[in-house]
């Protein structure tokens, strides 16, 4: 029995194991049929030949993934992430060279990512040097995606540089709701030059969120936005106290294309110019995405006040530039401009506009005008209304300039200015009723070239034109040359200020000092030297008109005085005698103390009218204007005669002497005859002639003074 059961049990098992390698062939068999299938092309979920590689007839399950952590990395298993966290996070991309399961290439792999929180920031990074390529060019390290944005990366096979495509970017909001914030300041914060307001409150928002702390304002890359912010002023230590404050990159701390805000006390002396609001136009990227409004200058020390302070921060056209079939167009655009359906340049602006270049030129180029103020523009800018140049910068002293620059040649191949081109200039002209004749007389300031230009001599001249009253001809009136000088009426000056002009009945140049006082002084020379071995320097020349003659000088004789030369060279003279006028002429002459009307101090000389009937030669005849031309005694000229009656006397003088000495020798020998031994009778005689010479001699010196009182 024991042994028919041994028996019987190696019996089965051996079809026990025929059976099971049946199984194991079968199996082996089915699985190559089914890769087989799966290399050529399958169909899931319904009869039929397959038209891809993978035809699925229904739904398609991947792996869903909801985290809230503020860092995670993407893994071989996640496919669809949703991020809700309550912080801004970061989402790393699996690096390309150590992609799981296997190392090697993972081109092709495709994540979803999309931020499903109410205000955070999801970044979404390249695994360490790697970059996303985004379409800017170079790649990025990362990406932003606000709060409600979404993403989807695809792997390009690389495993340096660029390694993900970022091939989808999108928010999910119902209606293109725009980012936007609207946030307020209530505290009180002391700023100096460079400091951030801070903003403490975010009274509404969407997708832009604020650092309390910072001040610091965070953007969505990609999109534009428009800034605006208003502060209020509080303790100013000055009563000329101001805040100027405007927007900044917060990232490169570099400011923005701003108009800048001012705050300033209320006694300020600039409140008629004061900007209250700063605005800008900022398009955030993915490595600049934050701003903030800062302080870019204080005048004394303050503080932003706790009320009264505001932002906004709004997107612009969140729903980009391809709408709907409603499309319109307004602010300077017009649907059907040019053609229908499309949306043309041209039109009238609703509101102030401004286009912010963000760095870039905007030009117009071709061969038409731009006309401001008018439709038909005659030059290249053509303005009617004015124009002006402002320019409001506390860390920059320049200011604004009008810019010309002249060529000859084209302007496809420019050459040099030469001597005498016009280089530029500002030409003002009024209108005469007709458009034809726009030079018919008018002002002009140019430059002008005064010698071949090259790129180490540039020399020029300015010139001041101006248009006299009956004429339509320019004349230039005024010149700075290039040395310096400036001519007046001297088309080359050659001193270094030259006045000209050819007048009847008036002065070339007068100056005036109208402030009646005390040191109301009238013009200052200085010249000469201090040194005696310079001397004769002229200081002033004085010349006639029409052969420029000279006829007297002002002249440095001594290291402290000057002399006042006449012209008197016999060179220049003819008919030369002696003169008959002298002590008769100034015995003449009276002498008269007086003071001026108005003026106690006495002075003593002589009256012109008077003089002028004795000596007219010295004598100015005035008008009737005794304020604008009196009359008037040149006393220098007096003094040939005061010579010639000096002269006179001396001859008198010496004839007299000649006399007395006469007299003294008659005098003499009769005393010698006294003292010898005379009679009485004789010595009485000798006394009698003595006293009658001395008598004679009395006589003619009364006689002499007489004359000279005569």
């Amino acid at each position: 029995m024991l042994y028919q059961f041994f028996q019987n049990l190696f019996t089965i098992s051996n079809l026990m194991k025929k059976q099971f390698l049946q199984k194991i062939i079968s199996l082996l068999v089915v699985t190559w049929c089914l890769v087989a299938t799966l290399q050529a092309q399958t169909r899931i979920g319904a009869p039929g030949a397959p038209t891809s590689t993978l035809d699925v007839k229904g739904s398609f399950a991947a792996t869903y993934n909801n985290i809230t952590a503020t860092t995670y990395t993407m893994t071989t298993t996640d496919y669809y992430l949703a991020w809700n966290g309550a912080a801004n996070g970061t989402i790393t991309l699996p690096a390309a060279t150590i992609a799981a399961p296997t190392q090697g290439n993972i081109q092709g792999r495709v994540y979803n990512i999309k931020n499903t929180s109410t205000s955070s920031n999801l970044t979404v990074a390249a695994n360490g040097a790697e970059l996303l390529d985004n379409q800017s060019g170079a790649g990025v390290p990362n990406i932003v995606l606000p709060a409600g944005y979404y993403a989807m990366l695809i792997s390009k096979g690389t495993i340096t540089g660029t390694t993900w495509e970022v091939a989808i970017t999108g928010n999910s909001n119902a209606g293109c709701v725009p980012g936007y914030i609207i946030a307020e300041k209530t505290t009180v914060q002391t700023v100096t030059n460079g400091t951030n307001i801070v903003f403490n409150s975010s009274l509404n928002a969407n997708n832009v969120s604020l650092n309390t702390a910072t001040g610091v304002f965070t953007l969505v890359p990609g999109n534009t936005y428009e800034l605006e912010g208003a502060i209020r002023g509080a303790s100013y230590s000055l009563p000329t106290g101001f805040i100027i404050y405007s927007w900044v990159d917060a990232v490169t701390n570099t400011p923005l294309t701003t108009t800048r805000g001012l705050a300033e006390s209320l006694t300020s002396t600039i409140q008629e110019t004061s900007q209250p609001v700063s605005k800008a136009i900022f398009t955030a990227t993915a490595t600049s995405n934050t701003v903030a409004l800062r302080v870019s200058l204080v005048n004394g020390a303050t503080s932003v006040d706790g009320q009264l302070n505001y932002v906004t921060i709004k997107q612009i056209n969140p729903c980009g530039g391809s709408g709907g079939s409603n499309v319109g167009a307004d602010n300077g655009l017009t649907v059907g401009y040019n053609s229908t359906g499309n949306i043309g340049l041209g039109g009238t602006l609703a509101k102030a506009t401004d286009v912010a270049t963000a760095g870039n030129n905007l030009t117009f180029s071709g061969t038409g005008n731009v006309g401001i103020g008018t439709a038909a523009p005659v030059f290249k800018l053509h303005t009617v209304g004015g124009f002006s140049a402002n320019e409001r910068n506390a860390g920059d002293p320049s200011g604004s300039f009008y810019f010309t620059r002249k060529s000859r040649g084209t302007n496809a191949a420019p050459t040099v200015v030469l001597n005498g081109d016009v280089t530029g200039g500002m030409l003002m002209t009024g209108y005469t009723g007709t458009v034809a004749n726009l030079y018919a007389g008018y002002s002009e300031i140019s430059a002008v070239a005064t010698e071949n230009q090259t790129p180490t001599a540039g020399g020029n001249d300015l010139r001041f034109n101006t248009t006299p009253n009956g004429t339509t001809t320019s004349a230039i009136r005024m010149t700075i040359a290039n040395n310096g000088n400036v001519g007046i009426g001297a088309a080359v000056p050659g001193q270094r200020l030259q006045v000209v002009d050819a007048v009847n009945n008036n002065y070339v140049a007068s100056f005036y000092n109208t402030l009646n006082s005390t040191n109301s002084a009238g013009m200052y020379i200085q010249a000469g030297s201090n040194n005696p071995a310079n001397l004769n320097t002229p200081l002033i020349d004085f010349a006639r008109a029409g052969d420029a003659a000279s006829i007297g000088r002002i002249l440095q004789n001594t290291v402290s005085t000057v002399s006042y030369i006449t012209s008197s060279d016999r060179r220049l003279k003819e008919n030369i005698t002696l003169s008959k006028n002298g002590l008769s002429t100034i015995l003449k002459l009276q002498v008269r103390d007086y003071n001026y009307i108005g003026d106690p101090t006495l002075s003593t000389g002589l009256i012109a009218q008077d003089a002028y009937k004795v000596v007219p030669s010295v004598v100015h005849v005035g008008s009737e204007d005794v304020k604008k031309n009196p009359w008037g005694i040149d006393y220098g000229k007096l003094t040939p005669y005061l010579i010639q009656a000096v002269q006179e006397q001396q001859t008198q003088i010496e004839a007299l002497k000649a006399q007395n000495a006469t007299k003294d020798a008659q005098i003499a020998a009769l005393q010698a005859q006294a003292t010898a031994s005379v009679s009485r009778t004789e010595y009485n005689e000798l006394k009698a002639m003595v006293a009658q010479l001395l008598a004679q001699k009395n006589t003619s010196v009364t006689t002499v003074t007489t004359d000279e009182k005569k």
